[in-house]
């Protein structure tokens, strides 16, 4: 990922990219997480993204999830999370899925500071906009890019939950992990609605949004 950056983009300064135990740097409370700091923040030369191994560790059981038979098909029906006849990926492939778009998103945060880029909406959703964009335009395989935009919307639908939400969530900087599960649906849908109409037919995204 680093290498196509690096040729694809021209930045007025280095951007880092860190992957790191957080505990050692962040309040405990904070580690489970991926973060975008200014060359402002970081008080150098240079912008950096920190991607915590807390939250990979995070990431990886909810794949975990997913793939084991009676636990993540009781949210997202078997025939959706494999479709039929496609390779079923791994917990440990779909992480690697969940692991870029997250990349991205930073990424997203990066470019707007960067460029100066003018946003329509939340930064948090402008950045989920942004990743899934690069992913589903730029990415070699269309197919594998789809896989790449279901698997992280995934995850949000398996961490969201519509009941006894804590009236701080709605403070939060970032949508809910319901909508951004539909908002990560629906630009999968719109780049590609064959490979996608799954969704659609199992009552993961509603004919009016798609």
């Amino acid at each position: 990922q680093i290498e196509w950056l690096n040729d694809t983009f021209k930045t007025p300064h280095d951007v880092e990219i860190v992957i790191a135990e957080c505990g050692k740097y962040f309040p405990p409370e904070d580690v489970v997480n991926a973060y975008y700091a200014s060359k402002a923040v970081t008080g150098t030369d240079s912008s950096r993204i920190w991607y915590c191994y807390e939250l990979i560790e995070a990431q990886y059981e909810i794949m975990k999830y997913l793939v084991t038979p009676g636990q993540g098909d009781r949210i997202i029906p078997s025939h959706v999370i494999c479709p039929p006849g496609k390779s079923c990926p791994s917990a440990d492939d779909r992480l690697v899925n969940v692991v870029d778009a997250v990349l991205y998103h930073e990424m997203g945060h990066a470019f707007i500071d960067l460029y100066s880029l003018p946003i329509t909406a939340s930064e948090e959703d402008s950045a989920d906009s942004l990743s899934a964009y690069i992913i589903l335009e730029y990415y070699q395989d269309p197919d594998f890019a789809n896989e790449v935009i279901r698997d992280a919307a995934f995850e949000y639908l398996l961490t969201s939950s519509v009941d006894n939400i804590p009236l701080e969530a709605y403070a939060a900087t970032h949508s809910l992990p319901i909508q951004r599960y539909y908002d990560l649906a629906c630009y999968a849908y719109g780049k590609d609605p064959v490979a996608n109409r799954d969704l659609i037919q199992a009552g993961l995204l509603t004919s009016d949004r798609a």
